[in-house]
């Protein structure tokens, strides 16, 4: 304070008030921490069927050094709730063989999706690799004295074939779960099994299944 009385300087904040701010300021770093480490992308590198070394350390790896659809999967599951997690794919085309697109054929029953906003983008393939399928599926134009328009879709670059008698391709039990851009052939014969099965006892919410090759070869 000046000689005139005027205050020139705050007064220093309390002790307990300043370790009040600095545990506030803590707890809202790891709460920023613990958001972006929740977010995470795990890339399918191989259309093997191997499982995760260690599901729920964030890495997707398996014993031959890869990530499969499998074992990203076991990884997604195995987080914490949190932001959504993506399932990506960047198979390399020489794996391919003679079609245009990579064929995953599991050898077992894939493990169901548990994690809730999962998403499963099949369209990264294209973005990854390159747009190995050209084909489009479907006409166009619309149809009906309401002009319905008939979708298009352009070919999958990512295939999901039973070989196995599987009853179920893609197994969604949880919330908010995206499936996109992918082809998915093959799996289940009665009513509540098929290529992908959405819920079983549970009714789900948020679910999108959009832009796939459903019950066919892309």
């Amino acid at each position: 304070q000046s000689s005139a009385g005027v205050l020139t300087s705050l007064p220093a904040k309390p002790a307990y008030l300043r370790r009040t701010s600095q545990r506030a300021l803590a707890l809202l770093a790891v709460l920023a921490a613990a958001g972006t480490a929740n977010a995470a992308t795990f890339t399918v590198t191989a259309a093997g069927d191997q499982t995760d070394l260690a599901a729920g350390n964030g890495v997707c790896q398996t014993s031959a050094g890869t990530c499969t659809l499998r074992a990203a999967i076991q990884e997604t599951n195995a987080l914490a709730a949190g932001a959504p997690h993506t399932i990506a794919f960047a198979i390399p085309s020489a794996s391919f063989g003679p079609a245009a697109f990579a064929t995953i054929v599991p050898a077992s029953a894939l493990p169901a999706i548990t994690r809730v906003g999962t998403v499963l983008d099949g369209t990264t393939q294209t973005s990854a690799i390159g747009d190995t399928n050209p084909a489009v599926i479907g006409t166009g134009g619309s149809v009906g004295v309401d002009q319905v328009p008939l979708p298009v879709v352009p070919g999958p670059e990512v295939l999901i074939r039973d070989n196995a008698a599987l009853t179920i391709g893609l197994d969604v039990q949880a919330n908010a779960v995206q499936i996109r851009g992918l082809a998915i052939h093959g799996f289940g014969t009665g009513t509540t099994t098929g290529d992908i099965r959405v819920g079983n006892a549970t009714n789900l919410t948020g679910v999108q299944i959009v832009g796939n090759v459903i019950g066919s070869r892309p």
